[in-house]
């Protein structure tokens, strides 16, 4: 079904229009649903297809009396022409044009202009405009607008900024950071336009003589000087990118204390080289921006994407992010893990060496003492049994105690090891010579007769619980060595009683 008006339709007299059916909006559509003075609402908008709409110039321009249009069901990939679409109406104060294909679109002149409360037109940085060649006057005499972001506005084209945000006393915050007037004359953007008098809807309550711009994000394109840039701050030298560093606009004049300057830049958190943006943040002390975060990346969870201006005249800021997939510090987590699984394997392996060593010594002990043993028996002379057989006892027990001695020494050598492990001095993150450690999340199965001490680098993702076993060994080998001591005595004493009785 296609929609036209009859001539005879007295538009004053109209305050509501309701689509019950599907609607399909002509190619021209200029000033189709506009100059409805006195409408108050729109019903079922989301039944218009606007698929062959070329031209929407003046689409609802003067709908004086409408305070909410929302066409983000359109679909309107054959647009062009914008051109006053939603101009002059006074009352309106949402705009959702969410969705909205603009792709195609070169002039978006007044687009929004003259909507005297106008304070949020959603989905307004989402609009493509690559090829928009003319902005002139876009949101110009919107004087209850507090705020703008179009940072996504890319400005290939060298377009006409003349007088784009005219006249809006309310801006506070308005972020253009995609915009780029390096090839462009003096725009006169930021103009104010004090003491307009409108018939209409104009609010009585504003101050339309004074800014009330307290900060703007511009990137490296953009030049404000060609803007006649106004803000809340009279005495204001604002600033501009230069190779990256924020440079005062007028060297001739000092900076103000009241109005500071941010450069930030956001990096690949992977690859710190990676620079996605640049950015020059000014305004008020206290102001704050929300940075974007490139699409198809993530915000480094160290890092935040909200930055607001301190103190100081300049400051520098940087916004990490990550590609998705690469969880944060997973790759030092990694590192760590395997470092201490290296570790655990080298102390086992150390441990396992020291009871071979322990076990070998105790077994040729009791081979001494046995040797010894059989050469007394075998002796003839009282004298030399005697002999032998205390050179036997000396012998096994010299032997015994070395080993018990060397088992001692080794536990003592691992306790020291362990000891000296858990004190590593990390040099890339502490420079006053203590050992560092990291207690978090830890957890370690105590020994005993051991304090329980933290490992130091050990991620508690990564933590693998080893079997606490070269201690026992250890002990185990100990008290081998002391039943050769026993029973080496008792040969000893045996062959004695041996003795005397023949």
């Amino acid at each position: 079904m296609s929609m036209d008006f009859p001539a005879s339709v007295n538009k004053d007299a109209v305050t509501k229009i309701v689509f019950n059916d599907t609607v399909k909006l002509p190619v021209k559509s200029t000033r189709l649903l506009g100059d409805f003075h006195n409408l108050k609402e729109f019903v079922g908008l989301d039944k218009v297809d606007a698929s062959d709409m070329e031209y929407s110039d003046g689409l609802f321009v003067e709908d004086h009396s409408i305070e909410s249009i929302d066409i983000s069901s359109w679909k309107t990939p054959k647009l062009t022409y914008a051109l006053e679409m939603f101009s002059g109406d006074h009352s309106v104060k949402t705009i959702n044009v969410t969705g909205l294909d603009t792709s195609n679109v070169t002039n978006m002149q007044e687009m929004f202009a003259h909507s005297y409360n106008l304070t949020n037109i959603i989905g307004l940085n989402t609009l493509d405009v690559s090829n928009v060649t003319v902005f002139n006057y876009f949101v110009a005499w919107d004087v209850s607008l507090p705020s703008l972001d179009i940072s996504n506005f890319k400005t290939v084209n060298n377009p006409s900024l003349l007088n784009m945000f005219y006249a809006t006393p309310s801006l506070k915050s308005i972020n253009i950071a995609g915009f780029d007037n390096s090839n462009s004359n003096n725009t006169r953007s930021f103009d104010l336009a004090p003491g307009y008098e409108d018939p209409g809807s104009y609010p009585s309550n504003i101050d339309d003589s004074k800014s009330q711009l307290s900060s703007v994000v511009t990137g490296p394109g953009m030049d404000l000087s060609k803007m006649t840039f106004q803000s809340v701050v009279s005495d204001m030298n604002y600033y501009k990118l230069v190779n990256g560093q924020a440079v005062l606009n007028d060297s001739t004049r000092p900076a103000s204390s009241n109005w500071v300057a941010s450069v930030i830049k956001v990096v690949d958190r992977d690859h710190p080289d990676q620079v996605f943006s640049t950015l020059l943040f000014q305004g008020v002390p206290g102001s704050s921006v929300n940075v974007n975060i490139p699409s198809g990346y993530g915000l480094d969870k160290n890092s935040t994407q909200t930055i607001t201006l301190g103190n100081q005249t300049v400051q520098d800021a940087e916004v990490k992010v990550y590609k998705p997939g690469t969880e944060p510090d997973s790759n030092s987590s990694s590192s760590s893990s395997e470092a201490s699984s290296s570790a655990s394997s080298s102390d086992s392996s150390a441990s396992s060496s020291q009871i071979s060593s322990a076990s070998s010594s105790s077994a040729s002990s009791s081979e001494n003492a046995t040797s010894s043993s059989a050469t007394s028996s075998s002796s003839a002379s009282s004298n030399e049994s005697n002999a032998q057989n205390s050179s036997a006892a000396s012998s096994a027990a010299s032997s015994s105690q070395s080993s018990a001695s060397s088992t001692a020494s080794s536990n003592a050598s691992s306790s020291n090891s362990s000891s000296s492990s858990d004190g590593v001095i990390d040099n890339h993150n502490n420079n006053t010579g203590k050992p560092t450690t990291n207690t978090s999340n830890h957890h370690q199965t105590p020994q005993k007769g051991h304090a329980t001490k933290p490992s130091t680098n050990v991620n508690a993702n990564h933590q693998s619980e080893l079997p606490q076993t070269g201690q026992r060994s250890t002990k185990a080998a100990e008290i081998f060595g002391l039943v050769l001591i026993v029973l080496s005595l008792g040969l000893v004493a045996f062959h004695r009683h041996d003795h005397h009785k023949r």
